[in-house]
């Protein structure tokens, strides 16, 4: 959509930045599921799906790989 290819938007990203594409998707979607969790009583499935993952499982492991907490546990550290 924005006539780049892959390589272009992290060339772009990278010297804007200084961070590659996927990190800046990662960073908007752990700051998401940290508003989601503290703002929200829901579960953290639902918490995975709004965000748009099918294995909850994964979405764990990924929130945890991001942030050193799972999301249960940053949950109830920070609220």
């Amino acid at each position: 959509m924005l006539n780049l290819s892959v390589y272009q938007l992290n060339a772009i990203t990278k010297a804007t930045l200084g961070k590659t594409c996927s990190e800046v998707i990662n960073e908007h979607i752990i700051l998401e599921a940290k508003r989601c969790l503290l703002a929200t009583s829901n579960k953290i499935g639902q918490t995975a799906y709004r965000l748009g993952y099918e294995d909850i499982s994964y979405f764990i492991r990924f929130f945890k790989k991001q942030t050193g907490y799972s999301p249960e546990a940053f949950r109830n550290n920070f609220r």
